[in-house]
């Protein structure tokens, strides 16, 4: 099961990198 959650914890990383691509939209303003 510890196998299981180390793929499915990679793309909570992805979520947190999308997470900044917002702030330099609204800094872009």
């Amino acid at each position: 099961m510890a196998h299981d959650e180390q793929p499915r914890k990679k793309p909570r990383k992805t979520a947190q990198q999308n997470k900044p691509s917002t702030l330099q939209i609204m800094e872009r303003p």
